[in-house]
Order: structure tokens, then C-alpha cells, then sequence
């Protein structure tokens, strides 16, 4: 969801489509079956940038109205991430993995991975990547996926009343969140394996590639 939403905000910047505004550009394109990726770079009958979907005449005034909201959107959208963030979750700001290993070599955070830093934490990254900034989500996604363990856990009380194995299930959505970006299962397990768990056990390496899987 979270990349089908970055996609979207990065074309909503260069323009719309009239027919299913929830598409990006390339999905705008498929459902007028212009398959052919090469169509959809130099035309696309359905999409429409901002400049021709306000009838502006001439290529330059055409030009200069993209140049224009695409500047603004991009400046809206940042600076809406950076408001949501300052004012409302400031534990979102941040890649999330030097907490996400301090709380997994056994300090409490409290409200670092709750509910309301997870919604903020996902609309800033969207906002942000969507915004065109030099940053990925990369790091950030394992700071959401190691939010979604932790409201997990909160349906086990198992889990959530035992310090110990809610690190193990920590573990293992850090390796899940570090696969979702980089589409790499035994990479996020390595990962959460060598950079971010503190102690290693056999029973916890188990848990991980377990759940992982």
C-alpha cells in the first residue's frame, strides 16, 4: 500500500487522470491497453499533465504551468511531512533503526512503536518520497514493520507481557520489513540477524527465519 501511494503522489505532481484519478500514470496507461512501456513514456492518451488538463495553448505556457505546480506539490507535500512529524508524532522523524535497535538490546521507548507514530511514520514517508526528497523508505519500513509487530503482539498476551519473546517478534518484522524494501527474504533475515539483534540464540534465529517465512 505504501508504494502503491508513493507512485501515485510522485505522478500527481506531473499530472492527473481524468478517468481513475486513484491511477499513477502507468496505471492510467494499462486500462487504455498501451502495454508498451515506450508508449507510456512519450504518450499516453489518458493522462493528462496539469498544463493540458487546464487548457493552457502553446508547449511554453504548457511547460511553465508543470514547471509551476510541480515546484508547489512538491514543496506541499514536503513540508506537510515535516508538519505531521513535528506536531504530531515527533518519534516518526528519522530512519528508526538506531531506536529500533536500542529497543531490542532491552531499553523501553514508550510510544515509539505505537499506533499513532505507525500512521504518522507511513503518511510522512509517503509525503516525503512522494515529494521527490533525497531519501528512501527503506529504513523507515522497518521502523513500520517492527510498529505492526508491536500491535501484534498486543492480541498475544504472550507476547506482550514477556519482554523477551516481543523482541523475538521484533526481530523477525525488522527482517520483514528490511525484505518488503528490497524484496530480499534471506537478506532481511541476515539483517536482522547481524545489525540489528543484540544476543543470538538458536531458539531466537529459529523465531526469526519462522516468521520471516
Amino acid at each position: 500500500m505504501i508504494d502503491v501511494a508513493t507512485e501515485w503522489m510522485s505522478d500527481l505532481k506531473e499530472g492527473w487522470c481524468p478517468s481513475a484519478g486513484y491511477y499513477n500514470r502507468e496505471s492510467c496507461c494499462w486500462i487504455n491497453n498501451e502495454t508498451n512501456l515506450n508508449m507510456i513514456e512519450e504518450h499516453c492518451s489518458l493522462w493528462h499533465t496539469w498544463g493540458a488538463y487546464a487548457g493552457v495553448s502553446g508547449d511554453v505556457n504548457e511547460y511553465v504551468v508543470d514547471y509551476i505546480i510541480y515546484v508547489s506539490a512538491a514543496v506541499v507535500f514536503a513540508g506537510l511531512a515535516g508538519l505531521f512529524v513535528t506536531t504530531l508524532a515527533p518519534y516518526a522523524a528519522g530512519s528508526g533503526i538506531p531506536e529500533v535497535k536500542t529497543i531490542l538490546s532491552g531499553f523501553i521507548i514508550r510510544g515509539y512503536l505505537g499506533a499513532w507514530t505507525l500512521l504518522v511514520k507511513s503518511l510522512g514517508m509517503v509525503l516525503a518520497v512522494g515529494a521527490g526528497l533525497t531519501l528512501g523508505k527503506e529504513g523507515p519500513l522497518v521502523h513500520v514493520a517492527c510498529c505492526c509487530g508491536n500491535l501484534f503482539t498486543r492480541l498475544f498476551p504472550k507476547y506482550y507481557n514477556n519482554e523477551a519473546k516481543k523482541r523475538e517478534v521484533l526481530s523477525a518484522a525488522a527482517a520483514a520489513g528490511v525484505s518488503v524494501a528490497f524484496g530480499a527474504p534471506v537478506g532481511g533475515v541476515l539483517f536482522s540477524l547481524e545489525e540489528v539483534c543484540m544476543y543470538r540464540r538458536v531458539h531466537s534465529m529459529t523465531h526469526v527465519v519462522a516468521w520471516r517465512f
